[in-house]
């Protein structure tokens, strides 16, 4: 995957993304050198290896961000479910977490382990789960999104669903599994919105 936050910035523009849910002072998480830009040249803290585990953000009090961004960095996490709950507790009540993953059925072409990516070690779907497919949910383990919210979400931690979708611009089904199409300007990815209710 290339570039993928740069990729989708004009799309977010577009959608009053950054007026709705990427204003304020915020973090990106996983951003590598392709850190989020917001169009009022607010400057967003870049977070990458050098500085720290993404699943814990020891470094960052409570409540200190007004938003969390992370594009494809929870795949690579030992425990998304402990990295949301983390990333929860960095950003203020009422602010809002925004979470980029790459899509099972798109990105990894349904298969157990990614043909594009050794690295990722959790997978995530948009579309529930066969029992076919319940093998697959050991070991990278496989998400159903709504299922995901499901883990995160206790009584004094809640992530509120705002907008959760499948963002294929520019993919091509008619072209062969065997291409990693987000080397080029398509997306194969999810976008989860959450605002963090404390």
């Amino acid at each position: 995957m290339g570039n993928e936050t740069s990729k989708c910035y004009e799309q977010r523009l577009q959608l009053g993304f950054f007026d709705r849910y990427l204003k304020g002072y915020g973090i990106d998480i996983g951003s590598g050198a392709d850190c989020l830009r917001l169009p009022n040249h607010n400057p967003v803290v870049s977070f990458d290896k050098p500085n720290g585990d993404a699943q814990y953000m020891v470094r960052y009090d409570e409540d200190t961000f007004d938003f969390v961004y992370s594009s494809h960095c929870l795949e690579h996490l030992n425990n998304p479910i402990k990295a949301l709950r983390s990333w929860h507790r960095i950003c203020r009540p009422d602010g809002y977490l925004y979470v980029v993953v790459p899509d099972w059925t798109l990105y990894e072409k349904r298969k157990i382990r990614s043909p594009f990516s050794t690295d990722h070690k959790h997978m995530f779907s948009m579309v529930p789960i066969r029992q076919s497919d319940f093998q697959i949910m050991q070991n990278p383990k496989l998400y159903y999104i709504l299922m995901l919210i499901r883990y995160i979400n206790t009584p004094v931690l809640m992530l509120n669903p705002k907008l959760i979708w499948l963002n294929d611009t520019n993919y091509d089904y008619t072209k062969p599994d065997t291409e990693d199409q987000t080397r080029g300007d398509a997306c194969a990815h999810i976008e989860m919105i959450f605002q963090v209710v404390k």
